[in-house]
């Protein structure tokens, strides 16, 4: 494996696992919450907090289907050029910058419902910037290079 595919699979798997702890984390807040709600053992200030977190539940799914798609745009083509590889390299580096600020705002003890959902909207506004390139090579077969006999 080449460095720039080495460092490409590290920040892919940073984001999953990034990805992966906000998803957990939204869970089991909203468990949580929804347990003590039933049990009418939220304060006012914690019911505001979660009625806030319901509200933002259908964007963080759509955030989190958009970052799917776009780690399986990048895995189904890992670019052999290196002048797009480096391109998708940064571009992943932001989608994990992404990932580990929706990771920090969905922790409970934050409980920054709102901003996560800014920040989850702002992802849309990432995902344009992939490399066109990529996404051309990922949707297209590789040329065909057996001699004609």
């Amino acid at each position: 494996m080449a460095r720039g595919d080495l460092e490409l699979t590290e920040v892919l798997r940073r984001t999953v696992r990034n990805a992966s702890a906000a998803v957990m984390q939204i869970k089991e807040t909203a468990t949580l919450r929804h347990r003590q709600w039933e049990q009418k053992q939220l304060r006012s200030r914690q019911r505001e907090n979660y009625t806030r977190l319901l509200a933002s539940l259908q964007t963080y799914r759509a955030a989190i289907n958009l970052l799917v798609v776009l780690l399986a745009v990048t895995v189904s083509y890992i670019p052999l050029d290196p002048g797009i590889c480096k391109k998708v390299i940064k571009f992943h580096k932001k989608v994990l910058q992404f990932s580990e600020n929706l990771s920090s705002q969905t922790h409970p003890s934050r409980n920054r419902w709102e901003e996560a959902q800014t920040l989850c909207h702002s992802l849309a506004g990432l995902a344009t910037q992939l490399p066109h390139t990529a996404i051309i090579y990922a949707h297209t077969d590789p040329p065909d290079t057996t001699p004609d006999t």
